[in-house]
């Protein structure tokens, strides 16, 4: 028994864990957009603080070289311009997050960027681990869209 009990110790993967919680301490896009480009690793979570925070955003972005998770904590986010609230371009190596938002839009009729855009997805058997989540968010808005997915892959 002793043997087998080894021989499952020695056998287990051992991988430090590295992911980080990323508090952005404002809910202003440029300070999100920062932590994102520049702070963020994959594996990590980028939160917005305070919590239930309102904030205008015109094309929060986030690249293909991050596969991150985008935590809102309750923040309402209204679109202020033409193009997308937030814009994800698909990791190949795993998963890409946005959750707990509240987004909204005024006006209404037809935006042709929706207020998640997603683009990117490159899921084949060559990259499996490709995939973005959209969950636990509130979409509020007249418009005829609320999220894009302009490419093949898994998600929502």
């Amino acid at each position: 028994m002793q043997i087998i009990w080894l021989l499952f110790l020695v056998m287990l993967p051992v991988f430090p864990v590295h992911a980080a919680t990323i508090q952005t301490g404002s809910c202003d896009q440029t300070t999100v957009q920062n932590a994102i480009t520049n702070t963020a690793v994959s594996g990590d979570t980028v939160q917005l603080t305070p919590a239930g925070c309102s904030v205008s955003w015109n094309a929060l972005s986030i690249p293909s070289t991050k596969r991150i998770t985008l935590d809102g904590n309750g923040a309402n986010v209204t679109r202020s311009g033409s193009t997308s609230i937030v814009s994800i371009t698909v990791n190949s190596g795993g998963l890409t997050r946005v959750t707990n938002f509240k987004f909204s839009t005024t006006g209404s009729g037809y935006a042709p960027n929706m207020m998640v855009k997603v683009s990117g997805c490159t899921y084949s058997t060559a990259t499996p681990l490709a995939s973005f989540r959209i969950d636990h968010n509130t979409f509020n808005s007249n418009d005829l869209g609320h999220i894009s997915v302009g490419c093949q892959g898994r998600g929502l």
